[in-house]
Protein backbone atom coordinates (compact mmCIF):
# COMPACT_ATOMS: atom_id res chain seq x y z
CA UNK A 1 0.00 0.00 0.00
CA UNK A 2 2.46 2.81 0.85
CA UNK A 3 4.47 1.27 -2.32
CA UNK A 4 1.78 2.30 -4.27
CA UNK A 5 1.68 5.45 -2.67
CA UNK A 6 4.96 6.18 -3.15
CA UNK A 7 5.02 5.40 -6.65
CA UNK A 8 1.72 7.47 -7.16
CA UNK A 9 3.53 10.37 -5.45
CA UNK A 10 6.18 10.30 -7.39
CA UNK A 11 4.95 10.10 -10.85
CA UNK A 12 3.09 13.43 -10.06
CA UNK A 13 6.00 15.08 -8.68
CA UNK A 14 7.34 14.23 -12.08
CA UNK A 15 4.57 15.19 -14.31
CA UNK A 16 4.01 18.58 -12.00
CA UNK A 17 8.10 19.29 -13.28
CA UNK A 18 8.32 17.59 -16.55
CA UNK A 19 5.11 19.60 -17.62
CA UNK A 20 7.11 22.93 -17.55
CA UNK A 21 6.79 24.40 -14.09
CA UNK A 22 10.39 26.63 -14.30
CA UNK A 23 11.38 29.70 -11.79
CA UNK A 24 8.64 32.67 -11.93
CA UNK A 25 8.83 36.01 -10.96
CA UNK A 26 5.85 36.92 -8.73
CA UNK A 27 5.13 41.01 -8.30
CA UNK A 28 2.46 43.32 -6.46
CA UNK A 29 0.78 45.31 -8.83
CA UNK A 30 -0.72 48.80 -7.40
CA UNK A 31 -4.25 50.01 -8.88
CA UNK A 32 -6.17 46.67 -9.30
CA UNK A 33 -9.19 47.16 -7.39
CA UNK A 34 -11.87 44.63 -9.42
CA UNK A 35 -11.77 42.06 -11.19
CA UNK A 36 -11.99 44.07 -14.81
CA UNK A 37 -8.77 45.03 -13.71
CA UNK A 38 -7.41 42.68 -13.02
CA UNK A 39 -8.68 40.89 -16.13
CA UNK A 40 -6.99 43.87 -18.20
CA UNK A 41 -3.16 43.33 -16.51
CA UNK A 42 -3.63 39.56 -17.36
CA UNK A 43 -3.98 40.46 -21.21
CA UNK A 44 -1.46 43.01 -21.41
CA UNK A 45 1.21 40.51 -19.40
CA UNK A 46 -0.15 37.66 -21.76
CA UNK A 47 1.28 39.42 -24.64
CA UNK A 48 4.61 39.39 -22.69
CA UNK A 49 4.44 36.03 -21.85
CA UNK A 50 1.86 33.26 -22.21
CA UNK A 51 2.62 31.99 -18.71
CA UNK A 52 1.31 35.07 -16.92
CA UNK A 53 -1.12 34.85 -14.29
CA UNK A 54 -2.78 37.96 -12.26
CA UNK A 55 -5.14 37.52 -8.58
CA UNK A 56 -7.00 40.47 -7.51
CA UNK A 57 -6.41 38.83 -4.18
CA UNK A 58 -3.51 39.20 -3.56
CA UNK A 59 -2.94 41.53 -6.53
CA UNK A 60 0.24 40.09 -7.63
CA UNK A 61 0.72 38.69 -11.45
CA UNK A 62 3.45 35.89 -11.86
CA UNK A 63 5.14 35.97 -14.66
CA UNK A 64 8.30 33.51 -15.99
CA UNK A 65 11.63 34.29 -14.69
CA UNK A 66 12.40 35.54 -17.64
CA UNK A 67 10.34 38.85 -17.73
CA UNK A 68 11.57 41.62 -15.61
CA UNK A 69 10.18 43.79 -13.53
CA UNK A 70 10.98 47.19 -15.67
CA UNK A 71 8.97 44.96 -18.94
CA UNK A 72 5.74 44.20 -16.71
CA UNK A 73 5.98 48.16 -15.70
CA UNK A 74 6.33 48.85 -19.67
CA UNK A 75 3.22 46.92 -20.18
CA UNK A 76 0.81 48.24 -17.51
CA UNK A 77 1.98 52.06 -18.50
CA UNK A 78 0.83 51.23 -21.88
CA UNK A 79 -3.09 49.97 -20.21
CA UNK A 80 -3.23 52.80 -17.10
CA UNK A 81 -2.28 53.55 -13.94
CA UNK A 82 -1.13 50.52 -12.90
CA UNK A 83 2.71 49.49 -11.95
CA UNK A 84 4.66 46.58 -9.94
CA UNK A 85 4.86 48.26 -6.80
CA UNK A 86 8.40 46.74 -4.44
CA UNK A 87 10.05 44.01 -4.84
CA UNK A 88 9.86 40.92 -6.56
CA UNK A 89 10.37 37.31 -5.66
CA UNK A 90 11.02 34.15 -7.05
CA UNK A 91 8.82 31.14 -7.17
CA UNK A 92 10.06 27.39 -8.04
CA UNK A 93 6.79 26.64 -8.66
CA UNK A 94 3.17 28.14 -9.29
CA UNK A 95 0.83 28.24 -6.73
CA UNK A 96 -1.14 25.18 -8.28
CA UNK A 97 2.18 22.84 -8.01
CA UNK A 98 2.86 24.29 -4.12
CA UNK A 99 -0.55 23.73 -3.30
CA UNK A 100 -0.76 20.20 -3.93
CA UNK A 101 2.98 19.75 -2.69
CA UNK A 102 1.81 21.37 0.90
CA UNK A 103 -1.32 19.03 0.67
CA UNK A 104 0.62 15.48 -0.27
CA UNK A 105 4.29 16.93 2.25
CA UNK A 106 2.34 14.89 5.29
CA UNK A 107 2.62 11.31 2.89
CA UNK A 108 6.13 12.53 1.84
CA UNK A 109 7.27 12.68 5.13
CA UNK A 110 5.87 9.87 6.30
CA UNK A 111 8.13 7.94 3.40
Amino acid sequence: MICNLAIIVAERIWNCIGSGVSLMNSMTITGMTCAGCARKVEAALQNLSGDARVTLDPPRATVPANVSAAMVNDALQAIGKYRVAGPQTRELFPDEVTAWLRSYYPLLVIM
